[in-house]
Formats: C-alpha cells, sequence, structure tokens
C-alpha cells in the first residue's frame, strides 16, 4: 500500500508507527512519538517500572519540541539529535522485568534511528498525527458499511 500511495519513486520522509513494512519501502523514516507516549504511559499503568521511563521519554520529546520553536542552525540540530540519542540509548539499557515495559523498551531500541529524524529535518513532523486526522472520516465509513476498501 505505501508503495501504490506514495509512487515507487518516493523520496521524502515517511512519518509513522512501529508498522515493520515501513522500513522495507524507505529508509528515510520518522517514528511517531504520539504512538510511543501513548504505549509508554499505558506501561506505566500496567508496570511501575514504567512510569520514570514514560516521564523521561516525555520529557525529552517537550525539551526537544521547545528547542525547536527557535529555529536552530543545522550544527545545533546536530548536537540536539546527539544529545537526545544519548538519552534514548541510555533509557534502554534500563535493566527491566519482562512485561509491557520490556515490549516498550524493545520498541525504542528497534526505531533508535528513527525517533529523531524530525531533529535534524525541520520540514518533517514527529508525529502522524495529521495522516491519521486525515485518513479518520474514511476509515470511519469503511467500518459503518463493512467493506474493506
Amino acid at each position: 500500500v505505501p508503495a501504490e500511495v506514495l509512487g515507487e519513486d518516493f523520496a521524502g520522509t515517511v512519518v509513522c508507527d512501529g508498522w515493520t513494512a515501513y522500513p522495507a519501502f524507505s529508509s528515510n523514516l520518522q517514528r511517531c512519538w504520539a504512538h510511543i507516549l501513548r504505549e509508554a504511559e499505558d506501561a506505566a499503568e500496567k508496570q511501575p517500572e514504567g512510569e520514570p521511563i514514560y516521564q523521561a521519554l516525555r520529557q525529552i520529546y517537550v525539551a526537544l519540541q521547545a528547542r525547536l520553536e527557535s529555529d536552530p542552525s543545522p550544527r545545533e540540530r546536530a548536537d540536539l539529535q546527539r544529545v537526545a540519542r544519548r538519552e534514548l540509548e541510555s533509557l534502554i539499557d534500563r535493566s527491566v522485568p519482562d512485561g509491557p515495559v520490556a515490549t516498550l523498551l524493545g520498541k525504542v531500541e528497534g526505531g533508535l534511528d528513527h525517533w529523531l529524524t524530525f531533529v535534524g529535518e525541520p520540514a518533517v513532523s514527529p508525529t502522524n498525527n495529521a495522516a491519521e486526522n486525515a485518513l479518520r472520516e474514511p476509515v470511519v465509513l469503511r467500518k459503518i458499511i463493512g467493506t474493506l476498501r
């Protein structure tokens, strides 16, 4: 579907959730922060070890958004990416028992190369909310009429 919608020659950045098909389609990805923050909040509700991880992810995201409002230079953006990546790596290195928090950290680690694309590329959004909102009406209609297309 991504190739059909975007075309075979698409060279932009895909802002997406964690669906495994996207890396096969494009190496230019931005993983959706709204998705990972919701998953982190859910993991924190299910497992006490998740609360500090959720708070840390939220803090990283909010701090990046605040810093990017001033439209930093490319060098400053690169520095922000390096610092934020180290922070994400330190979260991944935490030892947690199996369960929702371990799954969450696996997702953070699996998307490590794609969480911070928006920092280096000003035109890229950190979430796929705009795309999901654009698709909401057709999806609801599809569910109402019971079709797959």
